[in-house]
């Protein structure tokens, strides 16, 4: 009768142990299916639009003088841009030197170029002649997809703001935030090596780290 009793009791802690991981595994499903992977992005509304479109019509103020004004409240201004976008890395370009002329900001950072090669990217923006080709070498070593014209004339234009600062006084720092693309690692077979590969890319966290230390 006991040994019966014992296999009732065990069959019943085993069906309700059942019961309790499908609803776990039912949630967890439910969770993951309505949890969207990216953000939406829905048009706006005629009455959003009109609520921006009469903001910027009632304040208006030129590009790089709308920029340069967020200094007067932040200490650091954050700026995106689509990515190969010509028209956004020219606005980037310009505004450089005149947050330098207007604000005195002596920081401009990056997230496209690797921070492994900051001395290397300090060496050229502080050189006596604009070495192109290192130039270019560095961010082909950064990662590939950067190597076009326009990022290219941002290390130019650091490099002749600080030809013009007299000796003595501080240069503008060009920080990199990014960190070298390897794609053997990034792809590689072994699951170790890709995950601690991708903690190199974990930004959050490395970018602030940078920023704040200023180097």
């Amino acid at each position: 009768m006991k040994e019966k009793l014992s296999k009732i009791a065990r069959l019943f802690f085993k069906v309700v142990l059942a019961s309790l991981l499908t609803v776990v595994l039912l949630s967890s499903l439910y969770i993951a299916y309505n949890t969207p992977l990216t953000s939406e992005v829905r048009k706006l509304s005629k009455g959003e639009l009109q609520t921006y479109t009469k903001y910027l019509d009632t304040n208006p103020s030129e590009p790089l003088q709308f920029v340069a004004d967020k200094f007067d409240s932040h200490d650091v201004i954050l700026i995106g841009e689509m990515h190969w976008k010509k028209q956004d890395v020219e606005f980037v370009n310009k505004l450089i030197p005149y947050l330098y002329r207007t604000k005195g900001i002596k920081i401009f950072a990056w997230e496209f170029g690797a921070s492994d090669l900051q001395n290397e990217v300090d060496s050229l923006v502080n050189a006596t002649e604009f070495d192109r080709k290192k130039a270019i070498a560095l961010l082909r070593k950064s990662f590939f997809a950067w190597n076009f014209e326009e990022y290219l004339d941002i290390f130019k234009t650091i490099w002749e703001i600080n030809q013009a600062i007299p000796s003595g006084q501080e240069k503008l720092k060009f920080l990199q935030l990014g960190s070298d693309y390897n794609p053997r690692k990034l792809l590689s077979k072994d699951p170790e090596i890709r995950r601690k590969e991708g903690l190199r890319f974990y930004y959050d966290e490395k970018m602030g780290g940078i920023i704040e230390s200023g180097s």
